[in-house]
C-alpha cells in the first residue's frame, strides 16, 4: 500500500530511482523533490510523508534486507549448480573411460576363451596321439 502510493507520487523522472530505505523521514521532508511549496503535488507528498511512521520505514528496511539475502542465496545456489555441472561433466569423462576399459577387457576375455578352447582341443589331440603312440610302442592294441 505504501509502495503504491509512493510510486504514484514520484515524478516520472524519479520513478526509476530507488529511494534508500534507511533515509529518515526528516531528511525526506528537506529533499527538494518533496518540498510542498514547489507544486500542488507537494501537499500530497507532505501528507504522505507525515503518514509514514518509523515502523513503516523499519518494515521497508527489513524487506530490503530480506530481498538482498534472497539475492545472495540465489547467487550461492547458482554457483553450486555450476559446480555440480562441472563435476557431472568430469564424471561423465571418467565413466566413458571405464566403459572403454570394460569393452577392451571383454574383448580380451573372449579372445582368451577362444585360445583356451584351442589349447584344450590341441591337448586332447596330443594326448590321444601320445596314447596311440605309447600303445603301439608297447604292442597293446585297443579294440
Amino acid at each position: 500500500k505504501i509502495a503504491d502510493r509512493s510510486r504514484a507520487l514520484l515524478p516520472p523522472a524519479q520513478k526509476g530511482r530507488k529511494q534508500s530505505q534507511q533515509t529518515p523521514v526528516s531528511d525526506l521532508c528537506t529533499d527538494p523533490l518533496v518540498r510542498p511549496e514547489e507544486s500542488v503535488e507537494g501537499d500530497e507528498q507532505q501528507a504522505f510523508l507525515s503518514e509514514i511512521s518509523e515502523e513503516d520505514v523499519e518494515v521497508l528496511r527489513q524487506r530490503e534486507e530480506a530481498l538482498l539475502q534472497i539475492e545472495r542465496d540465489m547467487l550461492d545456489v547458482n554457483q553450486i549448480m555450476k559446480d555440480l555441472a562441472s563435476m557431472v561433466h568430469e564424471q561423465g569423462d571418467t565413466i566413458d573411460s571405464i566403459e572403454e576399459y570394460i569393452q577392451t577387457t571383454s574383448s580380451h576375455v573372449e579372445s582368451a576363451n577362444q585360445e583356451l578352447a584351442k589349447a584344450s582341443h590341441h591337448q586332447g589331440v596330443f594326448l590321444s596321439c601320445s596314447q596311440y603312440s605309447w600303445n603301439t610302442s608297447t604292442g597293446i592294441t585297443i579294440t
